[in-house]
């Protein structure tokens, strides 16, 4: 990560806030931590895309634009949708977390649809 990518010690500080949150619900710990990896490359891209880390307030008030630009970069890079679905849940999740505590509208994250993907079929031996 680039000193122009660093997402800032507000940022970082709120993500841990969030994962301590995850963790206190009991979510599983590959979860914790692929949702934390998704938030830190988000957090990453929007301190590049704004010029300057974000505080969290500006994180819970964030366009939906700036959540698409950031899902339009993951899918130039070659991650598949079931992956950009995974990090949009993330991002959500962390924009609500960050909304509750600083009372912004979090609406344009929050109702952002996520990729088109294909529903992997079961196996016939599942319905027996």
């Amino acid at each position: 990560m680039s000193a122009a990518a660093d997402p800032g010690p507000a940022a970082r500080a709120a993500l841990d806030d969030w994962l301590t949150h995850l963790r206190a619900r009991a979510r599983a710990d590959r979860t914790v931590a692929a949702y934390g990896d998704d938030v830190r490359r988000y957090l990453c891209f929007l301190a590049m895309h704004l010029g300057g880390p974000p505080t969290p307030a500006d994180l819970a008030a964030l366009p939906q634009a700036d959540l698409r630009s950031f899902l339009a970069q993951e899918q130039r890079r070659g991650v598949a949708a079931r992956s950009l679905a995974r990090r949009l849940s993330a991002v959500r999740s962390f924009t609500r977390f960050l909304a509750d505590r600083t009372g912004a509208d979090a609406t344009p994250v929050l109702s952002a649809r996520g990729p088109r993907h294909r529903r992997r079929q079961l196996p016939a031996w599942h319905w027996q």
